[in-house]
């Protein structure tokens, strides 16, 4: 099957980038394709306790069409370059969670970068070897000066992984985000181009 193309603005010019399977470290990304839906339900199913605090998407009445829906706006987000969102798995195809670009800024080049782990597997590095993946494609392939890491204060697993794959801490930003109807300070992290000082 031929891959898709979508576009991407570069120095003012749309160039083509295809739906690719990415890998590094001990991981594979397989761009978000609905055959995943299971995968993402038996996975929320078992992290609303860990995911679930952070993300108001995994809940307990997380139902197949809500998947479904999730997966096509995935394929939206790339067919219009406003985002590129992974499933993650390992080389022997386990499925591991998901992390994604998105929030794309073409006019400033920069995007957030966002990732979890299902709960049987946190705590063995996954997430940072799909982030430290994630960051290079953003930088290399989408020629982003920025890759943003935002998460919430009190989350400190995702805090430790943005420290781990090397971002650096840029502050606390008040009232960033809302999470379940209410909002809560959030960490900035950030990967550039240009790491220096």
């Amino acid at each position: 099957m031929a891959a898709r193309r979508l576009p991407c603005i570069v120095r003012g010019l749309i160039i083509a980038i295809p739906r690719t399977t990415l890998a590094g470290g001990s991981i594979v990304l397989r761009p978000n394709r609905s055959e995943f839906v299971p995968h993402l339900r038996a996975a929320a199913a078992e992290s609303i306790a860990t995911i679930g605090r952070w993300m108001t998407w995994c809940h307990p009445e997380l139902t197949e069409n809500e998947a479904i829906e999730w997966y096509r706006n995935c394929e939206v987000s790339w067919d219009t370059g406003v985002g590129y969102e992974f499933s993650v798995f390992t080389s022997s195809g386990d499925f591991l969670g998901a992390a994604g670009l998105n929030q794309l800024n073409h006019t400033n080049r920069f995007a957030n970068l966002g990732y979890w782990t299902r709960e049987s597997r946190q705590g063995r590095g996954y997430a940072a070897d799909a982030a430290r993946v994630l960051a290079d494609f953003g930088l290399d392939t989408l020629k982003l000066n920025r890759v943003e890491i935002v998460a919430a204060e009190g989350n400190l697993p995702s805090r430790r992984v943005a420290e781990k794959v090397g971002a650096q801490f840029e502050g606390v930003l008040r009232d960033r985000l809302v999470i379940h109807g209410l909002a809560y300070n959030a960490a900035m992290y950030s990967l550039t181009r240009n790491a220096g000082p």
